[in-house]
């Protein structure tokens, strides 16, 4: 088998998850070195219950830095405004306690569960699936916005006082 040549699936991988029109799209997610962290999908947008399923992939060297929360806000506000969606369903395994921590800490809950669906190691385990209304995760987006932009403008203001305190007084 011929090598692809990484610059050609690149191009193939943009080509195929980069798609926008009224019942889906694809984004993916770039660090700060410019190179893809990872990915995230919103798919089966249909009228009329509005309930994307979004599907969210990160990097093994990317994980845990916060890459998979700012893709989900992203994609939330993304379902929201460009496809109108009402609910957002994920699904995890549920050995995949990293995911499934995230979605909860967004404020998706658990809804359902396919028993035994993959294995894994010798082990069986289920699909575990979450929901949420999009206007409860955009409230709580908004609100952690506002709370970070509050505390870095106070952390500003204490930093400035600490400084003028600083100062040495010349003699």
């Amino acid at each position: 088998m011929e090598k692809v040549p990484d610059k050609t699936i690149d191009q193939m991988f943009h080509t195929w998850s980069d798609e926008d029109d009224d019942r889906r799209f694809g984004r993916t997610t770039l660090g700060p070195d410019g190179h893809p962290v990872g990915h995230i999908i919103a798919k089966d947008c249909t009228a009329p219950d509005h309930n994307a399923t979004m599907t969210i992939l990160i990097g093994p060297y990317y994980q845990n830095h916060g890459y998979g929360s700012l893709a989900m806000k992203l994609g939330i506000k993304l379902a929201a405004e460009q496809l109108g969606e009402k609910t957002i369903t994920l699904k995890a395994w549920s050995f995949n306690l990293r995911a499934r921590h995230m979605y909860e800490s967004l404020g998706f809950k658990e809804t359902g569960r396919a028993e035994h669906a993959v294995e894994r190691g010798g082990h069986w385990f289920d699909e575990v699936v979450y929901e949420a209304p999009v206007s409860m995760l955009l409230e709580r987006i908004a609100a952690e916005e506002s709370a970070r932009a509050e505390g870095e403008k106070l952390e500003e203001q204490r930093f400035e006082a600490e400084r003028q305190s600083d100062r040495i007084a010349r003699r």
